[in-house]
């Protein structure tokens, strides 16, 4: 081939199942400048380039940008390739940040319970709850709510009280996600880094070498 391309930036097939959402993330926002400069912004707020100091700020990052998205935690990210990152220590980040995600379990994702995300980003969300003189507040798109659930109720009184608190708070222009169809995750990643390896092969060289 007349250029090459470092292996890790497009062959992702030997991805691990389990950090499938992880890669696909860290790689396309390696193609936003918009992300990179939002993250390098974020960043001036840490000591130094390491791992311990981004997640110390992890209570300041974006609410939009939680969920999944582990490289704005990561040192390397955006020079270097989620793959080209030791295997034992991407395990020890994402540990870590308390995002282990089992592909076997498609709705984990979607649990209602908030995160545990560190001492330092816990006490920053209760001194929201302090700011907003209240027991529920807005970040973003997500809101957090202190529930008082008496146990002693029947499963269906609980689901009944919790729709009817639903009906009354949900924000009016809130588009939900669409759920039916939503299919495997790990599926839907690894289709999402096929595109991407189409895109940088194209980028670097011929349509033809690319496709051999």
């Amino acid at each position: 081939m007349p250029k090459s391309l470092d292996q890790n930036e497009w062959y992702f097939e030997e991805c691990p199942a389990d950090e499938i959402d992880y890669c696909w993330t860290y790689e396309y926002a390696r193609e936003s400048e918009v992300l990179r400069r939002v993250i390098m912004e974020w960043r001036r707020g840490a000591k130094e380039n390491k791992f311990a100091d981004y997640a110390a700020l992890a209570h300041k990052l974006i609410a939009g940008l939680y969920g999944v998205c582990v490289y704005p935690f990561f040192p390397c990210w955006p020079n270097e390739p989620y793959l080209s990152i030791d295997p034992k220590i991407r395990k020890e980040w994402i540990d870590q940040l308390g995002m282990p995600w089992d592909p076997r379990a498609e709705d984990e994702i979607y649990e209602i319970q908030a995160r545990y995300w560190g001492k330092e980003s816990t006490l920053g969300m209760l001194e929201k709850f302090a700011r907003a003189r209240s027991l529920s507040f807005r970040d973003g798109s997500l809101q957090f709510v202190v529930f008082n659930i008496d146990w002693g109720l029947h499963d269906k009184e609980l689901a009944t009280m919790f729709l009817r608190w639903l009906k009354q708070n949900r924000p009016q222009g809130v588009k939900a996600f669409e759920m039916r169809g939503r299919g495997n995750p790990s599926r839907k990643g690894r289709t999402n880094l096929k595109y991407l390896s189409v895109y940088r092969l194209h980028r670097k060289m011929s349509r033809d070498d690319a496709i051999a």
